[in-house]
């Protein structure tokens, strides 16, 4: 019945069946588990193709973390890959988008990738933290497409893979889409 009066456009079609009342929370998670996990395991691995496409023929894909960074947080990021539990400092200066890269932490330094994470979620994209060996570039940052925008808010180049400053604006309202 509900699946016959929503809106919501992420309703799978398999249930778990019979009623849940009886069931603990634990048993009834590992049902509904069973059935979501491979739809989103499948999201994933298509974001990820994605990914190797582009970057195969030298396309907007980007594993660039300043990049990505000021992407995210001029909101122009859809898909997101960060590694989990991997820490990367530096900071974002969102008047101009320059990101900088330190290897150590320092003061007033942000960890990038909760940065890049938390902007792409509050701009409606989707987010996978996976194990480093899983983000696609094999560096701990990826985005199936991307874009530089210009001071004057035209996209006019893939963004560059200089890990060390980056510098793309953030007052662009172009927004990335890669499904």
């Amino acid at each position: 019945m509900y699946r016959e009066v929503t809106r919501y456009p992420n309703v799978l079609r398999a249930t778990v069946p019979g009623n849940p009342d009886p069931l603990r929370p634990a048993e009834l998670h590992a049902r509904a588990w069973a059935i979501v996990e491979p739809e989103l395991a499948r999201a994933r691995e298509e974001a990820a193709a994605r990914f190797r496409a582009g970057a195969a023929r030298g396309e907007l894909a980007t594993d660039d973390l300043g990049a990505a960074v000021a992407a995210a947080d001029a909101g122009r990021v859809d898909t997101l890959f960060v590694a989990s539990g991997v820490e990367r400092w530096g900071r974002l200066d969102r008047g101009t988008g320059a990101v900088v890269v330190h290897d150590d932490q320092e003061p007033g330094d942000d960890d990038l990738l909760d940065l890049a994470a938390v902007r792409t979620l509050l701009t409606s994209g989707t987010v996978y933290a996976v194990p480093s060996d899983e983000v696609p570039g094999g560096t701990d940052v990826a985005v199936p497409t991307a874009q530089h925008v210009s001071k004057t808010g035209t996209a006019s180049r893939p963004i560059g893979t200089s890990t060390s400053s980056t510098s793309c604006p953030s007052s662009s309202s172009s927004r990335l889409a890669v499904t």
